[in-house]
């Protein structure tokens, strides 16, 4: 697999919109410290570049995450579901052989962000609301239902 480094402006507008889903239901946000998770998450990519890349001059000076503090301008409102594959492409960047315990946790809480997401955007699916529970399904015409 190779890794890329992810524009800080993708961090941002995840920072940003995460607040906004905070109140969908079946989404439960990290809370105060999501802040410093995404800077952890930040670190833990440009250190697994690093391991991966070590002997290349391709390899960036590393400049920590601002996150908020550096937001010149009010980042773009994206879908839950542009959301959750941002967040699936910073943790795929994520591959460092020596994670610290900080980055284990921030990597579990971006896991469990993103199976919350994965699981509200399933549930708003109006085929998965309306499908059956425990009752059997009666379908004798052989069409999909």
């Amino acid at each position: 697999m190779s890794i890329l480094i992810v524009d800080d402006k993708i961090f941002d507008i995840v920072l940003y919109n995460l607040g906004r889903y905070q109140d969908c239901p079946y989404f439960m946000p990290m809370g105060a410290d999501c802040e410093t998770t995404f800077k952890r998450l930040h670190a833990a990519m440009h250190k697994s570049y690093a391991e991966r890349y070590k002997n290349a001059s391709s390899v960036p000076k590393y400049k920590p995450y601002a996150a908020y503090s550096a937001i010149k301008e009010i980042p773009p409102l994206i879908s839950v579901c542009q959301l959750l594959k941002y967040m699936q492409c910073i943790n795929y960047q994520i591959e460092t052989n020596k994670p610290t315990f900080y980055e284990k946790d921030a990597i579990k809480r971006l896991n469990d962000l993103i199976t919350q997401l994965k699981n509200g955007i399933l549930r708003s699916m109006p085929n998965y609301e309306n499908a059956l529970w425990t009752e059997i399904v009666q379908n004798k015409s052989n069409e999909v239902i």
